[in-house]
């Protein structure tokens, strides 16, 4: 049950609202709603593995970590200066590298952490880029602008991702069973569920003033 009210609802309940406006959204928007729907399928794809096959799902999950970081390099590209964008497609290639190495040095079947650590940073540092260059600039006013909700709900999903995955680098068991992290937990399952909201606001945005321009 929780996996259902706190994973899949808030993916599926955005899935289904970027499906009404698809074909009215414009590239970058398109791409994010992919990744709502890529997420949502991983997810559900580790679950079904693990709870009705009873096997272990994190090879899957590693093999979908060069998937999603690579989403999220092309969503940034479109919404990135064009300078830094064509540096895009090397920033992807160095992830690959390091993906591999991380890969070959330990086994496709152990958690490829120093990755999904690696996402978490640079997703950060992207959609804060973007959103101070772009969404704080908006003629259109910060609220109604998807763009702003659209970095919102990346940089809260990564950003507070890096204080959970910094914890299973290290060897502080101890650490994690104390209350700090058992909070950091409990928000991350919140942003879990706020994160992929904020991206349907930003997609009902796009869609309704892009929809006018049809009218």
């Amino acid at each position: 049950m929780h996996f259902y009210l706190l994973v899949l609802l808030p993916k599926l309940l955005v899935t289904i609202v970027g499906g009404i406006y698809f074909k009215y959204l414009s590239r970058p928007y398109k791409v994010s709603f992919w990744i709502i729907v890529m997420g949502m399928i991983a997810e559900s794809g580790g679950q079904f593995i693990s709870h009705v096959l009873d096997r272990p799902n994190l090879w899957f999950f590693n093999l979908y970590l060069p998937v999603a970081t690579g989403l999220e390099i092309l969503l940034a590209s479109y919404l990135l200066r064009p300078f830094i964008a064509k540096k895009m497609p090397y920033v992807f290639a160095a992830y690959m590298v390091l993906w591999g190495t991380v890969i070959w040095q330990h086994s496709i079947f152990d958690f490829a952490v120093t990755c999904l650590l690696a996402t978490a940073l640079l997703c950060t540092i992207l959609f804060t880029v973007i959103l101070i260059d772009n969404a704080m600039n908006s003629d259109k006013g910060i609220f109604k602008d998807p763009l702003f909700w659209l970095c919102v709900a990346e940089i809260l999903y990564y950003a507070c991702d890096i204080p959970e995955i910094s914890t299973f680098t290290t060897a502080a068991d101890e650490f994690i069973h104390k209350n700090k992290y058992m909070a950091i937990i409990g928000i991350n399952e919140i942003l879990n569920v706020i994160s992929p909201l904020l991206t349907g606001v930003s997609l009902v945005l796009c869609g309704r003033q892009n929809k006018l321009q049809y009218v």
